[in-house]
């Protein structure tokens, strides 16, 4: 396989050399570059945003997700947003349902799983404010105030 793919029969002759390294063994791809700091809170405050819409909304997680990417279109000059937001909500609550059935976890390091599968008001019904004619964020927003504030505020 490896001569195959060597004398270029199945890709070109550059990567058809790569490729033919790492069958033999001879070298390893190396993991692509850390998150920072912020790119990571960027992609937990995403996925969990979408949560919020899905379950607030009464909406699926596809159209939650549609909806985020939407409002951030001014942030998204490469149009690439969309499909990395639904990797990072496959990925993150994935994780989290593994995290939460560990037992073995501390509660501070499960503190913010229930918040990527159940979005940051899990304690409303879900769809009980029905959201779905008014726009997003702002809709979303004032609800997350009057929580915030209380009946009286």
């Amino acid at each position: 396989m490896a001569r195959l793919i060597e004398q270029g029969r199945l890709f070109g002759q550059e990567i058809s050399l790569r490729l033919a390294a790492v069958i033999r063994g001879e070298f390893k791809f190396a993991p692509g570059p850390k998150l920072t700091f912020e790119q990571g809170r960027e992609r937990r405050y995403a996925v969990k945003q979408v949560a919020t819409i899905s379950h607030v909304y009464g909406i699926s997680l596809d159209d939650a997700r549609d909806v985020y990417c939407s409002a951030q279109k001014s942030h998204d000059a490469e149009g690439r947003l969309l499909g990395r937001v639904q990797e990072w909500v496959k990925s993150d609550r994935k994780a989290a349902k593994k995290a939460l059935a560990n037992q073995d976890l501390p509660e501070s390091e499960r503190a913010h799983h229930p918040a990527v599968l159940l979005g940051l008001c899990p304690e409303l019904k879900k769809g009980l404010h029905n959201l779905k004619k008014q726009p997003y964020p702002s809709a979303l927003r004032k609800l997350l105030d009057r929580l915030a504030h209380g009946p009286e505020g």
